[in-house]
């Protein structure tokens, strides 16, 4: 039974190794503050996901709905109000919040993500114009499932 999980293992780890993922790029600090201003006046021009971690903050996930690239967020709440943006922006504030941009492979530009500089994405490149986000962890490893 050890050996068989042990293959399981294994076998899970080859699959997940060949799909493509997203990369993260910090923002520089001196774009961060004309960024967030972005979010914030510019809020509706996004698909805005909220995912949480493995412990506070969480993550906002920024969609331009300009392009024709979608970020799918499976366990994110979507954002429809500025309120809520408003909170969600301020609880990640209060952690030091950095902004990643998000590309897929050859560098495609996806999207943002707003979040502690301690977290990162674990994400697969569905083509061209498609990445789906499954959770946010820790740069430990630690995810939230």
């Amino acid at each position: 039974m050890r050996r068989m999980k042990v293959i399981l293992w294994v076998l899970a780890a080859f699959l997940v190794s060949g799909c493509p993922v997203g990369k993260l790029s910090l923002v520089h600090r001196d774009e961060l503050i004309e960024t967030l201003r972005e979010f914030w006046v510019n809020w509706d021009q996004y698909h805005i996901y909220y995912l949480e971690g493995p412990f506070p903050p969480g993550a906002l996930i920024y969609d331009p709905k300009s392009d024709d690239r979608t970020i799918t967020a499976e366990e994110g709440e979507l954002i429809s109000d500025h309120d809520t943006l408003a909170q969600r922006m301020k609880e990640i504030k209060r952690y030091g919040g950095v902004v990643y941009r998000i590309r897929g492979q050859d560098n495609w530009f996806f999207g943002y993500m707003y979040t502690a500089k301690t977290r990162s994405l674990s994400t697969t490149v569905e083509g061209e114009k498609s990445l789906r986000v499954h959770s946010l962890r820790d740069v430990h490893g630690a995810a939230h499932h």
